[in-house]
């Protein structure tokens, strides 16, 4: 599809709802256009009007000279045949499948009715060489980290020749070096002729690769910047409507008197405090899983502890049942001592409205089923529920990537909410993929290598270099 792409008053309501009421902006052929907004703005719905998985209530889609309204016929296929590919937020993969198998589905290369693996292989080969993306296609999804099936989707869409790309939060699940090599790829994808619209809360990727920015809140468009026009501080006050500045741990003291106490919160391989934050940081598959999964295993033995917080890395696998109401992910936790078919299905409470309200989780509304929300907002769900009852020294928290995939008004909620927690002496485990988050919480930083923390930085002033170095190599020296 070698053509603009136009959006003009498009809206679109659910039952009453609307997730957009009035989105107006033009995408220039062969450019990479950025799409910024909270949670709950409106981004996906349009994307999804833009893929032909749901179609307009009112305004217009124009594709050069196909216009595309609620009178329309208009469908994913429809969509695909013009050239249009998204790769959506929530990975759409068959995780017993074989790599190969989940890329090329639907679109098989068969003779005489016999399917040409060998063909798809060679036509594969070929366009991970071009893109950078490389995959191991004999693996099932199920043996690689997030990371690699982000990339699937990807080469899915390019694989059925796509030439407008749309990207929904195409870097929340990957490392720094993987969305180094992501926006890399975008450029050659550019070059190459392709146009990408992406959608991100990262505005520093944004600021990078993008070359137009639309900035929608509340279902509306609000202004479209060039990137010479945007940068960091105009962005977010477009995108929340006020200036963001991010909370930073300031709980040093209370670090250091722990520290000199020796008061390990539970029995683990390296000291864990009351009233700190001890971040983790490690490119992904250094074995993130498994010390997550002992941290666990030990604070739930653990007899000195009174409650036990987890923020999971995969907010649809781990932390929620996605066909469940709000209320009933509400009661999901492992706090809630009399867990049972009889209190998960009560009717909802007052106390849990005013949860979702406090956690600015929209809609906010008991009875909506986790599935229906976006991403950034699921994750709020999941943040409301193990955050909101923590108290004391007693108290340890697991958080994994806690603010993937969310925008800056509720990283600035969320790390206010871990670091409260914290003031009341609770013990934090931060996991995070990224640098910021942890250098702005963290009392000190491991870096965790093939397996093993290889390195230990004391803040509350980090070496970004050294951690980055040591996160590559093992070593905080340069290379």
């Amino acid at each position: 599809m070698n053509t603009d792409v136009e959006l003009s008053l498009l809206a679109k309501n659910f039952n009453g709802f609307w997730a957009n009421k009035d989105i107006s902006f033009k995408i220039k052929k062969g450019s990479i256009h950025a799409l910024c907004g909270e949670n709950g703005a409106g981004k996906t719905t349009a994307m999804n009007m833009l893929c032909g998985l749901l179609k307009p209530t009112s305004g217009k889609i124009l594709f050069g000279k196909t216009e595309i309204s609620s009178n329309s016929a208009w469908s994913a296929p429809i969509a695909s045949a013009l050239g249009i590919g998204m790769v959506h937020q929530h990975l759409m993969l068959a995780a017993s499948e074989t790599i190969l198998d989940n890329i090329v589905l639907g679109a098989e290369k068969t003779f005489l009715g016999f399917r040409n693996r060998k063909k798809e292989t060679d036509e594969l080969q070929i366009l991970m060489k071009q893109t950078g993306l490389s995959v191991p296609l004999e693996k099932t999804i199920s043996e690689i980290p997030l990371g690699l099936q982000s990339r699937c989707e990807i080469l899915k869409v390019l694989y059925r020749k796509a030439k407008f790309l749309i990207f929904d939060e195409p870097t929340a699940v990957l490392t720094p070096q993987e969305t180094e090599l992501l926006l890399e790829t975008f450029q050659v994808l550019k070059n190459e002729g392709h146009t990408i619209l992406f959608v991100s809360h990262k505005l520093k990727e944004v600021l990078k690769v993008a070359d137009n920015i639309t900035v929608i809140r509340a279902g509306k468009t609000i202004q479209t910047l060039s990137r010479a026009e945007a940068n960091l501080e105009n962005l977010s006050s477009l995108i929340v409507g006020e200036k963001i500045v991010l909370p930073k741990n300031t709980f040093f003291d209370l670090a250091e008197k722990n520290k000199m106490s020796s008061k390990n919160i539970f029995d683990f391989e390296f000291p864990l405090l009351p009233g700190t934050v001890t971040g983790i940081a490690g490119v992904e598959g250094n074995g993130q899983t498994d010390l997550a999964y002992r941290l666990l295993s030990g604070a739930r033995k653990s007899s000195t502890l009174d409650s036990v917080s987890s923020i999971p890395a995969d907010r649809h696998h781990e932390g929620l049942i996605l066909n469940f109401s709000l209320y009933e992910n509400l009661r999901l936790s492992w706090k809630n001592k009399t867990l049972s078919p009889f209190t998960i299905f009560k009717k909802p409470t007052l106390e849990e409205s005013a949860i979702l309200k406090k956690y600015d989780v929209r809609p906010p509304n008991v009875l909506s089923k986790a599935k229906d929300l976006s991403g950034g907002n699921q994750q709020k769900v999941i943040a409301a529920r193990e955050l909101d009852h923590v108290h004391g020294e007693k108290s340890f928290i697991l958080a994994i990537n806690p603010t993937r995939g969310v925008d800056l008004g509720a990283i600035r909620f969320l790390h206010s909410k871990i670091l409260e927690c914290v003031s009341l002496g609770a013990c934090v485990v931060l996991i995070s993929n990224e640098l910021d988050e942890l250098m702005a919480l963290s009392n000190r930083i491991g870096v965790l290598y093939r397996g093993q923390i290889v390195n230990w930085f004391e803040g509350p002033v980090f070496d970004e270099f050294k951690i980055g170095q040591s996160m590559l190599t093992g070593s905080d020296e340069k290379k």
